[in-house]
Protein backbone atom coordinates (compact mmCIF):
# COMPACT_ATOMS: atom_id res chain seq x y z
CA UNK A 1 0.00 0.00 0.00
CA UNK A 2 1.55 3.35 -1.00
CA UNK A 3 2.47 5.71 1.84
CA UNK A 4 1.60 9.39 1.88
CA UNK A 5 5.19 10.14 0.84
CA UNK A 6 4.76 7.84 -2.17
CA UNK A 7 1.52 9.59 -3.09
CA UNK A 8 3.16 13.02 -2.87
CA UNK A 9 6.04 11.93 -5.09
CA UNK A 10 3.61 10.47 -7.60
CA UNK A 11 1.55 13.67 -7.57
CA UNK A 12 4.54 15.92 -8.27
CA UNK A 13 5.32 14.20 -11.56
CA UNK A 14 4.09 15.91 -14.69
CA UNK A 15 1.82 18.85 -13.91
CA UNK A 16 1.40 18.29 -10.15
CA UNK A 17 -1.97 19.49 -8.81
CA UNK A 18 -2.73 20.85 -12.29
CA UNK A 19 -2.77 17.33 -13.79
CA UNK A 20 -5.94 16.64 -15.81
CA UNK A 21 -6.41 13.27 -14.03
CA UNK A 22 -6.03 14.75 -10.56
CA UNK A 23 -8.89 12.69 -9.09
CA UNK A 24 -6.93 9.53 -9.98
CA UNK A 25 -3.59 10.83 -8.70
CA UNK A 26 -5.12 11.78 -5.33
CA UNK A 27 -4.68 8.50 -3.46
CA UNK A 28 -6.39 7.43 -0.21
CA UNK A 29 -3.78 9.09 2.01
CA UNK A 30 -4.10 12.46 0.29
CA UNK A 31 -7.89 12.14 0.25
CA UNK A 32 -7.89 11.62 4.00
CA UNK A 33 -5.48 14.46 4.76
CA UNK A 34 -7.23 16.93 2.44
CA UNK A 35 -10.83 15.95 3.21
CA UNK A 36 -11.55 14.81 -0.36
CA UNK A 37 -14.79 12.87 -0.75
CA UNK A 38 -15.52 10.14 -3.29
CA UNK A 39 -17.96 12.34 -5.18
CA UNK A 40 -15.67 15.41 -5.46
CA UNK A 41 -14.94 16.33 -9.07
CA UNK A 42 -11.52 17.36 -10.46
CA UNK A 43 -11.96 21.08 -9.69
CA UNK A 44 -12.88 20.41 -6.06
CA UNK A 45 -10.07 17.85 -5.66
CA UNK A 46 -7.57 20.38 -7.04
CA UNK A 47 -8.87 23.10 -4.73
CA UNK A 48 -8.75 20.92 -1.61
CA UNK A 49 -5.25 19.66 -2.40
CA UNK A 50 -3.89 23.15 -2.96
CA UNK A 51 -5.52 24.62 0.14
CA UNK A 52 -4.61 21.85 2.59
CA UNK A 53 -1.11 21.11 1.31
CA UNK A 54 -0.41 24.84 1.15
CA UNK A 55 -1.48 25.17 4.79
CA UNK A 56 0.70 22.22 5.84
CA UNK A 57 3.64 23.68 3.91
CA UNK A 58 3.60 26.69 6.26
CA UNK A 59 4.57 24.29 9.09
CA UNK A 60 7.82 23.38 7.32
CA UNK A 61 11.08 25.38 7.26
CA UNK A 62 10.86 28.15 4.69
CA UNK A 63 13.07 26.50 2.07
CA UNK A 64 11.24 23.15 2.36
CA UNK A 65 7.82 24.79 2.28
CA UNK A 66 8.80 26.58 -0.92
CA UNK A 67 10.19 23.32 -2.34
CA UNK A 68 6.90 21.54 -1.70
CA UNK A 69 4.79 24.28 -3.29
CA UNK A 70 7.05 24.33 -6.34
CA UNK A 71 7.23 20.55 -6.75
CA UNK A 72 3.44 20.20 -6.70
CA UNK A 73 2.82 23.29 -8.90
CA UNK A 74 0.90 25.00 -6.09
CA UNK A 75 3.12 28.11 -6.05
CA UNK A 76 1.67 30.65 -8.53
CA UNK A 77 5.12 31.30 -10.04
CA UNK A 78 5.95 27.61 -10.49
CA UNK A 79 3.09 26.24 -12.54
CA UNK A 80 5.31 24.83 -15.25
CA UNK A 81 4.10 21.72 -17.06
CA UNK A 82 7.24 19.68 -16.26
CA UNK A 83 8.75 18.87 -12.88
CA UNK A 84 12.30 19.60 -14.14
CA UNK A 85 11.23 23.14 -15.05
CA UNK A 86 9.70 23.65 -11.62
CA UNK A 87 12.91 22.36 -10.02
CA UNK A 88 14.92 24.79 -12.17
CA UNK A 89 12.73 27.62 -10.92
CA UNK A 90 13.20 26.44 -7.33
CA UNK A 91 16.98 26.23 -7.75
CA UNK A 92 17.00 29.86 -8.89
CA UNK A 93 14.92 30.97 -5.91
CA UNK A 94 17.12 29.07 -3.45
CA UNK A 95 20.38 30.05 -5.11
CA UNK A 96 21.34 26.38 -5.39
CA UNK A 97 21.84 23.83 -8.17
CA UNK A 98 18.99 21.61 -9.39
CA UNK A 99 20.25 18.51 -7.57
CA UNK A 100 20.00 20.39 -4.29
CA UNK A 101 16.55 21.63 -5.24
CA UNK A 102 15.38 18.04 -5.83
CA UNK A 103 16.78 16.96 -2.45
CA UNK A 104 14.84 19.79 -0.83
CA UNK A 105 11.68 18.56 -2.54
CA UNK A 106 12.31 15.01 -1.29
CA UNK A 107 12.89 16.26 2.26
CA UNK A 108 9.72 18.37 2.02
CA UNK A 109 7.60 15.32 1.14
CA UNK A 110 8.94 13.41 4.15
CA UNK A 111 8.38 16.25 6.60
CA UNK A 112 4.96 17.11 5.21
CA UNK A 113 3.83 13.51 5.75
CA UNK A 114 4.92 13.82 9.38
CA UNK A 115 3.12 17.15 9.75
CA UNK A 116 -0.04 15.68 8.23
CA UNK A 117 0.04 12.73 10.66
CA UNK A 118 0.27 15.13 13.62
CA UNK A 119 -2.42 17.45 12.27
CA UNK A 120 -4.98 14.73 11.50
CA UNK A 121 -7.65 14.93 8.78
CA UNK A 122 -8.70 18.36 7.58
CA UNK A 123 -12.28 18.12 8.81
CA UNK A 124 -11.17 17.29 12.32
CA UNK A 125 -12.39 13.81 13.21
CA UNK A 126 -11.96 10.09 12.65
CA UNK A 127 -14.00 6.99 13.41
CA UNK A 128 -13.13 4.68 16.29
CA UNK A 129 -16.00 2.29 15.62
CA UNK A 130 -18.84 2.09 13.11
CA UNK A 131 -21.80 -0.26 13.55
CA UNK A 132 -24.40 -0.66 10.80
CA UNK A 133 -27.69 -2.57 10.89
CA UNK A 134 -29.23 -3.05 7.44
CA UNK A 135 -32.92 -4.03 7.51
CA UNK A 136 -34.08 -5.88 4.39
CA UNK A 137 -36.96 -7.67 6.14
CA UNK A 138 -39.33 -4.69 6.01
CA UNK A 139 -41.39 -3.14 3.17
CA UNK A 140 -38.57 -0.67 2.40
CA UNK A 141 -34.84 -1.07 3.17
CA UNK A 142 -33.39 0.98 6.01
CA UNK A 143 -30.00 1.32 7.69
CA UNK A 144 -29.17 2.37 11.22
CA UNK A 145 -25.58 3.62 11.46
CA UNK A 146 -23.90 4.27 14.78
CA UNK A 147 -20.44 5.80 15.02
CA UNK A 148 -18.03 6.67 17.80
CA UNK A 149 -15.73 9.46 16.65
CA UNK A 150 -12.70 11.29 18.06
CA UNK A 151 -12.02 14.95 17.38
CA UNK A 152 -8.54 15.70 16.00
CA UNK A 153 -8.74 19.46 16.51
CA UNK A 154 -10.26 21.89 18.98
CA UNK A 155 -13.56 23.57 18.18
CA UNK A 156 -15.25 20.72 16.31
CA UNK A 157 -18.98 21.54 16.33
CA UNK A 158 -20.22 19.92 13.11
CA UNK A 159 -19.55 16.76 11.13
CA UNK A 160 -20.62 15.95 7.57
CA UNK A 161 -20.87 12.19 6.89
CA UNK A 162 -21.67 11.18 3.32
CA UNK A 163 -23.49 8.40 1.51
CA UNK A 164 -23.30 6.95 -2.00
CA UNK A 165 -26.55 5.38 -3.22
CA UNK A 166 -26.30 4.51 -6.93
CA UNK A 167 -29.43 3.57 -8.82
CA UNK A 168 -30.33 -0.07 -9.29
CA UNK A 169 -30.05 -0.94 -13.03
CA UNK A 170 -33.79 -1.75 -13.12
CA UNK A 171 -34.86 1.51 -11.46
CA UNK A 172 -36.84 3.62 -13.94
CA UNK A 173 -38.46 5.94 -11.41
CA UNK A 174 -38.11 9.67 -11.92
CA UNK A 175 -37.14 10.33 -8.30
CA UNK A 176 -34.11 8.68 -6.68
CA UNK A 177 -33.73 9.61 -3.04
CA UNK A 178 -32.96 8.61 0.53
CA UNK A 179 -34.44 9.81 3.82
CA UNK A 180 -32.30 10.55 6.86
CA UNK A 181 -32.85 11.35 10.53
CA UNK A 182 -30.47 11.63 13.46
CA UNK A 183 -31.23 9.06 16.16
CA UNK A 184 -29.05 10.65 18.83
CA UNK A 185 -25.89 12.65 19.33
CA UNK A 186 -26.68 15.68 17.21
CA UNK A 187 -29.14 17.54 15.03
CA UNK A 188 -29.49 17.35 11.24
CA UNK A 189 -29.02 20.93 10.04
CA UNK A 190 -28.26 20.57 6.36
CA UNK A 191 -28.73 18.04 3.58
CA UNK A 192 -26.53 18.32 0.51
CA UNK A 193 -26.74 16.44 -2.79
CA UNK A 194 -23.69 16.96 -5.04
CA UNK A 195 -25.07 14.47 -7.59
CA UNK A 196 -28.01 12.10 -7.99
CA UNK A 197 -26.34 9.26 -6.12
CA UNK A 198 -24.34 11.17 -3.50
CA UNK A 199 -25.69 12.67 -0.30
CA UNK A 200 -24.13 14.60 2.58
CA UNK A 201 -25.72 15.18 5.97
CA UNK A 202 -24.42 18.02 8.13
CA UNK A 203 -24.89 17.17 11.81
CA UNK A 204 -24.54 19.88 14.46
CA UNK A 205 -23.00 18.37 17.58
CA UNK A 206 -24.63 18.99 20.97
CA UNK A 207 -21.35 20.35 22.36
CA UNK A 208 -18.14 21.71 20.95
CA UNK A 209 -15.40 19.07 21.06
CA UNK A 210 -11.76 19.56 21.91
CA UNK A 211 -9.00 17.49 20.26
CA UNK A 212 -9.07 13.97 21.68
CA UNK A 213 -12.66 14.07 22.92
CA UNK A 214 -14.98 11.17 22.05
CA UNK A 215 -18.54 11.51 20.76
CA UNK A 216 -21.24 9.00 19.78
CA UNK A 217 -23.99 9.60 17.25
CA UNK A 218 -26.52 7.57 15.29
CA UNK A 219 -28.32 8.18 12.01
CA UNK A 220 -31.08 6.26 10.24
CA UNK A 221 -31.24 6.11 6.44
CA UNK A 222 -34.45 5.05 4.67
CA UNK A 223 -34.96 4.12 1.03
CA UNK A 224 -38.41 5.19 -0.23
CA UNK A 225 -40.97 2.37 -0.73
CA UNK A 226 -40.78 0.93 -4.22
CA UNK A 227 -37.24 2.17 -4.90
CA UNK A 228 -34.98 -0.86 -5.52
CA UNK A 229 -31.63 -1.12 -3.76
CA UNK A 230 -28.47 -2.47 -5.32
CA UNK A 231 -27.62 -5.90 -3.87
CA UNK A 232 -24.83 -4.83 -1.55
CA UNK A 233 -23.96 -2.74 1.46
CA UNK A 234 -20.34 -1.60 1.21
CA UNK A 235 -18.54 0.90 3.41
CA UNK A 236 -15.64 2.87 1.87
CA UNK A 237 -13.65 4.76 4.54
CA UNK A 238 -12.13 8.01 3.33
CA UNK A 239 -10.92 8.86 6.82
CA UNK A 240 -9.40 6.63 9.46
CA UNK A 241 -11.78 3.95 10.75
CA UNK A 242 -10.51 1.46 13.33
CA UNK A 243 -13.44 -0.97 13.34
CA UNK A 244 -16.54 -1.62 11.21
CA UNK A 245 -19.23 -4.07 12.33
CA UNK A 246 -22.00 -4.97 9.90
CA UNK A 247 -25.25 -6.81 10.51
CA UNK A 248 -27.70 -7.44 7.66
CA UNK A 249 -31.17 -8.81 8.38
CA UNK A 250 -32.77 -10.48 5.34
CA UNK A 251 -36.36 -11.62 5.08
CA UNK A 252 -36.12 -15.36 5.93
CA UNK A 253 -38.79 -16.11 3.31
CA UNK A 254 -36.79 -14.35 0.55
CA UNK A 255 -33.15 -15.19 1.13
CA UNK A 256 -30.60 -14.48 -1.65
CA UNK A 257 -29.22 -17.39 -3.61
CA UNK A 258 -25.67 -16.41 -2.74
CA UNK A 259 -24.06 -14.03 -0.24
CA UNK A 260 -20.38 -13.15 -0.13
CA UNK A 261 -17.92 -10.95 1.69
CA UNK A 262 -16.38 -7.79 0.21
CA UNK A 263 -12.98 -7.08 1.75
CA UNK A 264 -10.67 -4.34 0.50
CA UNK A 265 -12.19 -3.98 -2.97
CA UNK A 266 -11.92 -0.81 -5.12
CA UNK A 267 -15.38 0.74 -4.95
CA UNK A 268 -15.68 1.21 -8.72
CA UNK A 269 -15.52 -2.54 -9.33
CA UNK A 270 -18.02 -3.62 -6.66
CA UNK A 271 -20.92 -3.86 -9.10
CA UNK A 272 -18.81 -5.82 -11.59
CA UNK A 273 -17.29 -8.19 -9.05
CA UNK A 274 -17.95 -11.92 -9.17
CA UNK A 275 -18.81 -13.78 -5.96
CA UNK A 276 -15.72 -14.24 -3.82
CA UNK A 277 -14.68 -17.49 -2.20
CA UNK A 278 -15.71 -16.08 1.17
CA UNK A 279 -19.40 -16.98 0.85
CA UNK A 280 -21.64 -16.46 3.85
CA UNK A 281 -24.77 -18.15 5.20
CA UNK A 282 -27.49 -16.48 7.22
CA UNK A 283 -28.43 -17.74 10.66
CA UNK A 284 -31.90 -18.97 11.59
CA UNK A 285 -33.13 -15.37 11.89
CA UNK A 286 -31.97 -14.53 8.36
CA UNK A 287 -29.02 -12.44 9.58
CA UNK A 288 -25.42 -11.97 8.49
CA UNK A 289 -22.92 -10.55 10.97
CA UNK A 290 -19.30 -9.61 10.27
CA UNK A 291 -16.61 -7.41 11.79
CA UNK A 292 -13.80 -5.68 9.86
CA UNK A 293 -10.62 -4.23 11.37
CA UNK A 294 -7.56 -2.46 9.99
CA UNK A 295 -9.55 -0.97 7.10
CA UNK A 296 -7.64 0.61 4.24
CA UNK A 297 -8.87 4.06 3.26
CA UNK A 298 -10.43 4.22 -0.19
CA UNK A 299 -11.30 0.51 -0.41
CA UNK A 300 -14.69 -1.14 0.13
CA UNK A 301 -15.78 -3.47 2.96
CA UNK A 302 -19.16 -5.14 3.38
CA UNK A 303 -21.49 -7.80 2.02
CA UNK A 304 -22.86 -8.46 -1.46
CA UNK A 305 -25.59 -10.84 -2.57
CA UNK A 306 -27.29 -12.22 -5.65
Amino acid sequence: MPTLVDELKRLRRGRGVLAPNIEVLAGPGLRLVCGIAEQDGPAVVRQKLGRRLGELATRLPDDLGLALLAALAIHPDARHALLKDRMSWLAGRLGRDERTARRRADDACLLLAEAAAKAGPEDGWYVVSFDALVRLDSPAPSVQERRRIIATRDGLDEIVPSLSLPRHPTDRQRVHDVGASVLYGGRLVRRERPSESHFRFAIALPRVLRAGQVHDYGIELRIPPGQPMRPHYVFVPYRRCDRFELRIRFDPSRLPGRIWLVTGVPVRVVDDAQPSEETLRTDAAGEIHWEFRNLTQGLGYGVQWR
